[in-house]
């Protein structure tokens, strides 16, 4: 619903769920920061049935984050210790680089494209 107008634009009101409101406020965060491409949303994001993962750093430790969404391409987590740009990270079983950082955590951009039966057994 249209909240508010001003000039130039105009505020709208979501009455959704806490976890689409994040996905909504990651992809809004992505396409305002300006660096980005048609192609970097392709594939279709998803919330996991089972969001609770390990996610190797690029020092070595391991820790535990939420999967907030994943795509064939990509993944959305929330943790605490945020690896620096570009750095390589482990989220399960697929190897990504940070490729974002967001209030809750980091975006990955997996190394290879997924398939979706590989993601399944990923994620459940």
């Amino acid at each position: 619903m249209v909240a508010r107008t001003f000039d130039g634009g105009f505020a709208v009101e979501f009455k959704i769920s806490a976890p689409k409101r994040e996905l909504i406020t990651n992809v809004l965060t992505w396409y305002g920061s300006g660096d980005h491409n048609v192609e970097d949303q392709v594939h279709v994001r998803s919330a996991p049935r089972h969001p609770s993962q390990n996610l190797i750093l690029p020092t070595g430790t391991v820790g535990d984050c939420r999967v907030i969404d994943v795509s064939l391409s990509g993944a959305s987590v929330a943790i605490r210790e945020r690896p620096d740009l570009n750095k390589l990270v482990v989220l399960g079983r697929l190897r990504g680089r940070v490729v974002r950082h967001h209030d809750h955590g980091v975006a990955i951009e997996l190394v290879e494209v997924q398939d979706t039966d590989n993601l399944a057994r990923t994620f459940r």
